[in-house]
């Protein structure tokens, strides 16, 4: 075969440079999707988060009438729909325990939501509290499971950290 004017070879070689084109552009496309599904995965999981961010709950110290300290728990949900089976546990000497348990926390964007501490866990704090050389003892820390209204089932713990839970995980108590 004669180098030279071919159409044939020029036919041949557009060819292949048209398929290299063709698989550079689709690894292209490739990295474009990929960014783009990431993209709206960070959006959707932020949506889902957006419900359970509202929702905080925190220990008060409460001096009653005969002199004794006693600790509330109120929980407020700064959303804009329930929250359901609310589970809380307070942390005394390193430990969390169940502290108590809401059905419903309805909305409430003025005053939180006062769940009483069960009696077992009051009793444990005010041991505790008695060793404290600080007076008043400080209120203990708060952590509780939650479900949202999408169904999902959501934990916060002492530090204030939100983390999905699986169903199985919702009383940890």
């Amino acid at each position: 075969m004669q180098w030279g004017w071919n159409p044939d070879t020029v036919a041949a070689i557009t060819t292949a440079l048209a398929a290299i084109a063709a698989v550079v552009a689709g690894f292209f496309a490739w990295g474009a999707y990929r960014i783009e599904r990431e993209r709206e995965q960070r959006v959707a999981d932020e949506a889902k988060r957006q419900q359970a961010q509202l929702i905080s709950a925190w220990a008060v110290n409460r001096e009653e009438a005969d002199g004794e300290s006693s600790v509330e728990l109120h929980v407020q949900n700064l959303s804009t729909a329930p929250v359901y089976e609310v589970s809380l546990g307070i942390e005394v000497a390193g430990k969390c325990s169940y502290a108590g348990w809401a059905r419903v926390i309805p909305p409430s964007r003025t005053s939180p939501l006062v769940i009483p501490v069960t009696e077992e866990r009051l009793k444990g704090w005010r041991q505790w509290a008695a060793t404290r050389t600080r007076k008043p003892a400080p209120a203990p820390y708060v952590e509780f499971t939650f479900c949202d209204t999408a169904g999902s089932w959501w934990h916060r713990d002492t530090r204030g950290a939100l983390a999905e839970i699986d169903r199985e995980e919702k009383y940890r108590y």
